[in-house]
């Protein structure tokens, strides 16, 4: 009964450090995005999946160093002879190759497997993790290319600026015409009002 509460015990706190870095690293990801430079979009994902990467391992052997400081805090050090021994045993647990090699006490062998559940679920959120920073990555360079064939689509059109004025001549049905002939008007406004897409030709002076 002991071992299985000191697992799940262990199992919360494993997944309350994992959560707490995953969105920790994802926040300071975010923020250095919103204040780099454009042009760079692949060298800045290269660069985040390293670093996430890096990152996420470390956590990873903290966690399961904090397993090994638990076997070694049970009685009889629970049948580990060293410290080195209790980290190659917690990292086969946590994840889960299980080699067999080294065991645990009969008193304590739950413990084994609980971490082995543990470091699955943490698995899982660092795979979710490195992938939210690959979409994040995929938008930003998409997203900018789209913006630039935008503008470029845009300038190919009319090359207005918000200190020109743009005249705009489209048509509009006469109310006053029987036959709802079709006339035009001139409509002067200034560029910087104009919306990004226009179904109008625009001539600017």
């Amino acid at each position: 009964m002991w071992q299985i509460t000191i697992g799940l015990l262990m199992i919360a706190l494993t997944l309350t450090i994992h959560a707490v870095g995953c969105a920790r690293w994802l926040g300071f990801v975010g923020r250095q995005h919103a204040v780099r430079q454009p042009r760079r979009e692949v060298t800045h994902l290269v660069f985040d999946l390293l670093t996430t990467g890096a990152v996420l391992l470390l956590l990873h052997l903290f966690e399961a160093t904090l397993w090994a400081v638990l076997y070694k805090s049970l009685p009889s050090q629970g049948g580990l002879s060293s410290f080195g021994e209790a980290v190659y045993f917690s990292l086969v647990s946590f994840t889960t190759l299980g080699y067999g090699d080294i065991i645990l006490a009969p008193d304590w062998q739950m413990l084994g497997p609980m971490e082995a559940m543990a470091g699955i679920v943490v698995i899982g959120l660092t795979t979710a993790l490195l992938f939210a920073v690959v979409q994040r990555g995929w938008q930003s360079i998409h997203g900018r290319t789209r913006v630039h064939q935008q503008r470029g689509s845009s300038k190919s059109t009319d090359s207005c600026t918000s200190s020109t004025m743009c005249v705009m001549k489209t048509a509009m049905w006469s109310p006053r015409s029987p036959d709802r002939s079709r006339s035009s008007f001139i409509y002067r406004t200034s560029c910087s009002s104009l919306p990004a897409q226009r179904l109008w030709p625009c001539r600017c002076h």
